[in-house]
């Protein structure tokens, strides 16, 4: 389970042979519970490619916003969605 550090949210990232992109939402409630904008908010599609010719592997894929970045609940590691994107 991973935690956005925008918003709040939280998710799995791998579901099966799909990967989940996180992206906030617009608005979220803030700790007094009023309806605020998301601060600096995580957009996890990937633009970009990966080319593979012959051994030489190209990767230009970047991330549309990182936010605040994201962690894994269980332990606060940082996630790196782009490290869990490979060549097949």
């Amino acid at each position: 389970m991973i935690i956005c550090n925008s918003c709040g949210g939280t998710y799995e990232g791998l579901q099966k042979d799909m990967r989940y992109a996180h992206v906030c939402p617009d608005k979220i409630r803030d700790k007094n519970g009023a309806i605020v904008d998301t601060p600096n908010p995580r957009n996890e599609n990937v633009e970009g490619s990966i080319i593979v010719d012959g051994d030489k592997i190209t990767n230009t894929l970047v991330m549309k916003s990182e936010g605040k970045g994201a962690k894994y609940v269980n332990d606060g590691t940082p996630y790196d969605l782009l490290s869990t994107i490979t060549a097949k």
